[in-house]
């Protein structure tokens, strides 16, 4: 079977009671059989190399795992590093000045059209959205307190899980570990 290099998005770690060090993590994915595990800072990102199968599936053997471990639920997110690299590398609004950040939320399933659409009408001078292909694109002028968005509302308008990472963490990601040999 072919190996294939993955990360794993990890929903709600280190955030309230639910703090994990990353050593744990790496110790509690251990019996999976994934090779090369690693962790990238501390917000729950997850590196390894398996077998080639279905993201989906990927998915449930880490919660499974986690839930187990750690005894809370882990909602988990799945990508091929190909596929990271290409996210890391969009700038689907165009240019960004220093006050502008881009963030990445990485969907459990991908919306359907309708609640596309909803989430679509709430845009704004300060917050923009762009879904495609199970990822959702948010530009944000200017800081997080001037926006009424929120990862639970995107999770409720969307009707999936879904964990945000700042395109710059992704970027040193991508750098750090995902880079092609």
């Amino acid at each position: 079977m072919t190996k294939q290099r993955y990360v794993a998005f990890l929903r709600a770690i280190n955030v309230g009671n639910r703090y994990i060090k990353m050593a744990a993590l790496r110790a509690a994915l251990a019996p999976l059989d994934f090779e090369n595990v690693e962790t990238f800072i501390q917000s729950g990102n997850v590196i390894f190399t398996a077998d080639e199968q279905p993201l989906s599936e990927i998915e449930a053997v880490i919660e499974s795992c986690l839930s187990d471990a750690f005894g809370f639920d882990v909602p988990t997110m799945v990508r091929s590093a190909e596929t990271i690299r290409t996210i890391a590398q969009r700038e689907p609004f165009g240019e960004r000045d220093d006050k502008t950040n881009l963030y990445i939320s990485f969907l459990k399933s991908q919306p359907q059209e309708a609640h596309c659409a909803k989430l679509y009408a709430l845009a704004n001078d300060i917050d923009q959205y762009l879904i495609e292909d199970g990822q959702l694109y948010w530009r944000l002028n200017g800081s997080s307190r001037d926006s009424k968005m929120s990862n639970a509302r995107i999770e409720r308008i969307l009707k999936t899980k879904a964990t945000n990472r700042n395109v710059t963490s992704v970027r040193k990601l991508v750098a750090k570990h995902l880079e092609p040999v």
